[in-house]
């Protein structure tokens, strides 16, 4: 009898082995599955695997990203294709500065470890770089940018030297205007509203929008930080701005925004320890109006890199949330594509 029972309990043991398998196994592929829905379409994999806070632009068509190297997304062959390698150090523009103007593009301030204030511009025509003047204001990362006309705006960010003594940091509010022609930047009015780094920035329509990331602050001596959902419009011609609806959704930093056909989409972002959003929202400037739209994946991210190209939107890399063994060891490299309906 005794062997019988070690025998049966045996038994049931390994069912329950099995059973766990499965169980985790059908999780895992029901979220594979989610991925690949009507809305949001995997697309050939990122090739430079992990990706937080890089720089990306759009030029003829296609998508270019500055990481450890620099490559481009082709949409029409569904290809990515490597270009020489950057002029800088490796990891040099992450959280940095993008403007495409005209036939140009350029890169300045970020880093990951010295914060930088120098500015490049690339030729895709040449496949080229040539050192501008450097950025008159203080060393910074995490500005929120955005191109109207022929001018690049960097607004805020944060800047580590500001109290090196006692070791606070500060947000920024100070902003930027960049002429490529002259190659000349001028102070502008000051954002209005808190200062912030990390927040989104794009143009639509001949004006500027920032919103959303985090203030940091010091209250009774210790540094402290908020997170903002607060959104607003900048006019070039008059250098004003006026706040406009804030974003409903969860308010995060390192998130993504993105303008496409007179709209705007956000999403993604960073909202806690291992706490990441997944969720995606369309801006009507006409209505000054949000909706919510689809996740973009089963997981929570941060960090991405996200451009629009003809009527779709392209969003990959960044970092997901560590407890999904799964997404962590399979999700690093994926890139997607979105078409608003």
């Amino acid at each position: 009898m005794k062997t019988i029972k070690r025998y049966q309990f045996k038994d049931i043991l390994t069912l329950m082995i099995l059973s766990i398998f499965i169980l985790l196994t059908f999780s895992a592929c029901k979220k594979d599955s989610e991925f690949n829905n009507d809305e949001w379409v995997r697309k050939a994999d990122f090739p430079e695997g992990i990706s937080e806070s890089q720089r990306a632009f759009v030029f003829n068509g296609k998508g270019y990203v500055l990481e450890s190297n620099f490559l481009y997304y082709d949409p029409t062959s569904d290809e990515w294709h490597f270009l020489q390698k950057l002029p800088f150090d490796d990891d040099h523009k992450a959280y940095g500065f993008v403007f495409t103007i005209n036939d140009k593009v350029y890169v300045g301030a970020g880093s990951v470890v010295n914060y930088s204030k120098d500015v490049w511009e690339y030729n895709p025509s040449t496949d080229s770089w040539t050192q501008k003047n450097d950025f008159p204001g203080s060393e910074r990362i995490e500005m929120s940018y955005f191109t109207i006309g022929d001018k690049g705006y960097i607004v805020g960010g944060i800047d580590e030297y500001l109290n090196i003594e006692d070791s606070t940091v500060y947000s920024l509010k100070d902003v930027w205007e960049y002429d490529p022609s002259s190659d000349i930047w001028t102070r502008k009015t000051d954002f209005p509203g808190l200062a912030r780094n990390d927040g989104v920035g794009f143009s639509m329509n001949e004006k500027g929008y920032i919103g959303i990331g985090k203030h940091y602050y010091t209250e009774g001596g210790l540094s402290k930080t908020m997170t903002l959902n607060d959104f607003w419009e900048y006019d070039p011609i008059s250098d004003k701005w006026v706040q406009k609806a804030d974003f409903p959704g969860e308010a995060g930093s390192s998130a993504v925004g993105v303008s496409l056909d007179g709209k705007a989409y956000v999403g993604s972002g960073f909202l806690g320890i291992n706490d990441y959003s997944s969720e995606f929202w369309e801006y009507d400037t006409s209505k000054n109006e949000w909706t919510q739209l689809s996740d973009f994946s089963p997981y929570g991210r941060y960090g991405c890199f996200a451009f629009s190209i003809d009527n779709t939107i392209y969003l990959g890399g960044g970092r997901i949330e560590e407890d999904q063994e799964w997404n962590r060891q399979n999700g690093d490299t994926y890139f997607w594509s979105y078409t608003p309906k």
